[in-house]
């Protein structure tokens, strides 16, 4: 704005020329002194003085937000911004979520590097400043987050009003309405669940799994109690276990142990075969014949050679 100032000042001193030309000194000294147009002329403002009153207080010709007066005004600042830095959603669309938005370089949930993936666990240590905790946000990132979502619920026990878990555990289950605080694990850098749990669940989209409690069942009887569960083999070590029942039908193709109904089991390249008791092949269908399963006392219906 300075270029204007100097345009200013050079109209004040003409102005002042010619009036000392008149004849009149009477009125030229009335014009001078007293006329406040030229000694307080509000005109010479030479600054945006208001952001957003739609003047244009300096008459530069440019109002409010569209002088470069008011480019620090926090009237004019942009407000699209990264509003949630652990939410797992980019709010601002600019394709960059939660700490990797620059938006977020300063905010709390992102100043902690030592939070990452091997620090949610339940006997991690903490990395977070006080008032938060490391955990995970909706897309399975580390991140650090409010310490009150950890202020309820138990492990493998209902999850607070609100989805809250104790540090080390999140809200999840095979549905909505079967959700329990499920500790966080994984199955080759930290297998150690808490209490009598076991590592047993992956967690879709993520490298971590989740612990579990495990009932003892018979793959044959599936006796399980539980609704929705069934008798399955969870570990390498063949140990048996009730957990929840998939909807794989015999001969549909799956990946995981439990992606087949209780009583079928997925086996050899991805199918679910039918469990059965070797020699008994009332269970087999006809062309099929019960097949022992390798360290186990049961088989598995396979087509017969």
């Amino acid at each position: 704005m300075r270029t204007l100032r100097l345009i200013m000042a050079t109209v004040f001193v003409l102005s002042f020329m010619a009036a000392a030309c008149d004849d009149d000194s009477s009125s030229n000294n009335a014009n001078n002194v007293n006329n406040v147009n030229n000694v307080n002329n509000t005109n010479n403002i030479t600054t945006e003085t208001n952001c957003t009153d739609g003047l244009d207080d300096d008459e530069d010709g440019l109002i409010d937000c569209n002088d470069t007066d008011c480019d620090d005004d926090a009237a004019c600042i942009e407000t699209e911004t990264e509003t949630n830095c652990a939410d797992g959603v980019d709010d601002d669309g600019d394709d960059l979520i939660d700490c990797n938005d620059p938006d977020c370089d300063d905010d709390m949930a992102c100043t902690e590097t030592q939070c990452t993936i091997d620090t949610v666990f339940f006997d991690s240590a903490a990395t977070c400043e006080e008032g938060f905790v490391c955990s995970v946000n909706q897309s399975y990132e580390a991140t650090c987050v409010d310490e009150a979502q950890t202020t309820g619920g138990t492990f493998y026990g209902d999850c607070g009003a609100n989805g809250e878990c104790p540090f080390g555990s999140i809200c999840a289950g095979t549905s909505a309405e079967d959700q329990s605080c499920m500790p966080f694990c994984q199955s080759e850098s930290h297998p150690d669940c808490p209490e009598d749990g076991q590592c047993l669940y992956g967690l879709q989209d993520s490298t971590l799994n989740l612990c579990g409690l495990l009932e003892s069942c018979d793959l044959l009887a599936q006796d399980c109690e539980a609704a929705g569960e069934g008798c399955y083999i969870v570990d390498q070590q063949g140990t048996l276990g009730c957990v929840g029942a998939g909807d794989g039908q015999p001969g549909d193709t799956c990946q995981y142990t439990n992606d087949c109904i209780a009583g079928v089991m997925c086996m050899g390249e991805g199918v679910c075969q039918t469990l059965c008791e070797v020699g008994v092949g009332d269970l087999c269908a006809e062309g099929e014949t019960c097949t022992e399963i390798q360290g186990l006392s049961v088989g598995a219906c396979a087509a017969a050679n």
